[in-house]
């Protein structure tokens, strides 16, 4: 959803979150507050291919008839991957920042769903990391690119380790967020998240 301002740019994107409340997203701001829908304003949003005012902002989806926010570009926050998690996966998530058993639950079945859809990996997606999907995992590396790969950010976004673009191109900021994250986890430092680096992240 959106908001113009008076000039009729756009200066303000939300996510509604199904209870009559829009979750309320500024860039300049990184704000994150909950606004009743009625009469403040907010409207609709199609799919427009690009919003160049709004630059952390692409595109939008819509998802069994509610409107979710796509975000691909600066992201920094568990809300905006609970963002791209309903957007994406239809996680059907309520956009709270804060990552609870759902968000993490929603991370673990857009994991099972892209091993899936990748690799005929045959997982149930029941949003819970047991030993079938630890087995499923693949080892990434500094280069790797895909669907695979966001999900890594986003789970190194909501533990707090990684601040970047979810691009899914696996680069230098994150190799050293993996790093820190394996470092604190006691795990290997190799900058190669497998399956024991993402037991810890959905641990």
């Amino acid at each position: 959803m959106f908001k113009k301002n008076s000039k009729g740019a756009i200066n303000h994107v939300g996510c509604y979150t199904g209870d009559g409340y829009v979750s309320e997203m500024a860039s300049s701001k990184k704000n994150y507050q909950r606004k009743k829908l009625e009469g403040n304003g907010w409207d609709l949003w199609g799919m427009p291919d690009f919003i160049s005012d709004i630059n952390t902002v692409q595109g939008a989806a819509a998802v069994s008839g509610k409107e979710y926010t796509k975000i691909e570009g600066l992201i920094d926050t568990v809300a905006e991957v609970q963002i791209w998690l309903n957007a994406t996966f239809n996680a059907g998530l309520v956009v709270d920042n804060c990552y609870g058993p759902k968000t993490k639950a929603a991370l673990v079945k857009a994991l099972q769903s892209t091993l899936n859809d990748l690799y005929n990996a045959g997982l149930k997606e029941d949003g819970e990391f047991g030993p079938k999907t630890k087995a499923a995992c693949k080892t990434l590396v500094q280069g790797s690119k895909g669907m695979l790969v966001k999900i890594l950010q986003a789970l190194l976004i909501c533990h707090g380790y990684y601040s970047a673009y979810l691009d899914g191109d696996f680069g230098g900021k994150t190799a050293t967020a993996v790093y820190n994250f394996q470092a604190r986890a006691g795990l290997k430092r190799d900058k190669k998240p497998g399956p024991n680096t993402f037991e810890e992240l959905c641990a």
